[in-house]
């Protein structure tokens, strides 16, 4: 049950942040420089995944990865708001995009939740080890 909600709080961040980032709140912050700001929705990315892997533990890399498809899916369906289900109506919202949008990000997130499930396991086998005396 733990891993379904952080799946779907998850994904709800996700949504929200991607239909912000898209609408140009990041980039307005440094409209100078495009590689902070890809720097900081991919940085984003990785802590929305890493909290995701930390609290599923166990393959961490398929809940943070499912986390960002549902997110995707989830602002594909709220922020884009297709008529037909095969037609975004967004000028940059094409299918093409969310595509590119989801092999770019799935593999970045799943890279990260596996990173906060391993920091978890070894949190605990750390924390075994102490409790049975063994150095």
């Amino acid at each position: 049950m733990r891993s379904l909600v952080a799946i779907l709080a998850g994904a709800v961040v996700v949504a929200i942040f991607i239909g912000r980032a898209r609408s140009g709140v990041i980039g307005t912050l440094m409209p100078t420089s495009v590689l902070l700001v890809w720097v900081l929705q991919l940085g984003s990315l990785a802590v929305i995944a890493f909290l995701v892997g930390v609290v599923v533990k166990r393959r961490g890399w398929l809940a943070a990865a499912g986390t960002y498809v549902a997110g995707v899916a989830l602002w594909t369906v709220v922020d884009l708001r297709p008529t037909p289900p095969w037609v975004p109506t967004d000028a940059r919202g094409t299918w093409e995009a969310v595509i590119g949008m989801v092999s770019i990000g799935g593999p970045w997130s799943a890279l990260c939740g596996t990173g906060g499930s391993w920091a978890m396991r070894a949190r605990g086998r750390a924390s075994a080890r102490r409790g049975t005396g063994v150095s």
